[in-house]
C-alpha cells in the first residue's frame, strides 16, 4: 500500500512554529496512513491552534472511528471550556468543524445520536456565532434525517428564523433530547418577544 503521508509529516504536525493549516494537512495525511502516529495525534488535541485540533479530531473520529474521543470533542463546545471570551471566539472555527463531525457521527452511529443531538441543540440554544450555529443546525438535521440535508438553512443563519422544530422533532426518539428541543423553543419565544 502506498503511503499518503510525506516523510516529514510527523515532525511538521508536531512543530508549533509551523503554519497551523500546513500542520493540519500533515495530520490528515498521517491519519490516512493508519494509526502509527496515534499517541502523537491524541497529544495534538490540546494544541493552541484550532486547525490543528480540528485535524486531530477529524483523524481520530472520522478516519479511525475512535469514538472514545467523542466526549472530548463534545466538551469543546461550551463557553466554560475556554479561559476567556477571546479564546472562545478564536476557537469558533473548531466548534464549527466539530459540529460537522458530530452531525456525521450522529448520522452514521445511531447509538450516539441522542448524545450528539443534545450537544448540538444546547449549542443552538446558547451559542452566539452564526457560522457555528449554522453548522450545528445542519448537524442536527443530518442526525435526525439520517443523511446530509438536501435543503440547507440560509446564510446568514438566525436561530429564531431558521430552525424548523417540526422537522427536528420528527427524528427524535429520546425524551431527554426532546426536552432540550423544548427549552430551545422557549428560548426562541423569549427572544422574539
Amino acid at each position: 500500500m502506498r503511503k499518503k503521508s510525506l516523510p516529514d509529516d510527523l515532525s511538521l504536525a508536531l512543530n508549533s512554529d509551523e503554519d497551523p493549516i500546513e500542520r493540519a494537512s500533515a495530520i490528515t495525511r498521517l491519519g490516512a496512513d493508519g494509526q502509527q502516529a496515534s499517541a502523537q495525534i491524541v497529544g495534538l488535541l490540546s494544541d493552541q491552534e484550532p486547525p490543528v485540533v480540528s485535524g486531530a479530531y477529524t483523524v481520530l473520529l472520522v478516519y479511525w472511528g475512535r469514538l472514545e474521543y467523542l466526549g472530548s470533542a463534545i466538551d469543546r463546545f461550551p463557553r466554560r471550556a475556554y479561559t476567556s471570551d477571546l479564546e472562545y471566539a478564536r476557537f469558533a472555527w473548531l466548534r464549527e468543524d466539530l459540529a460537522r463531525l458530530l452531525g456525521g457521527i450522529g448520522r452514521s452511529t445511531p447509538t450516539h445520536a441522542a448524545e450528539v443531538l443534545t450537544v448540538l441543540l444546547n449549542q443552538l440554544a446558547s451559542g452566539d456565532n452564526p457560522s457555528v450555529l449554522h453548522a450545528c443546525y445542519v448537524g442536527v438535521l443530518e442526525t435526525v434525517e439520517g443523511r446530509y440535508p438536501r435543503e440547507r438553512p440560509p446564510i446568514p443563519f438566525r436561530v429564531e428564523r431558521d430552525v424548523d422544530f417540526e422537522r427536528i422533532a420528527s427524528g427524535i426518539e429520546s425524551s431527554e433530547v426532546m426536552s432540550v428541543l423544548d427549552s430551545l423553543k422557549r428560548r426562541i419565544l423569549l427572544l422574539s418577544n
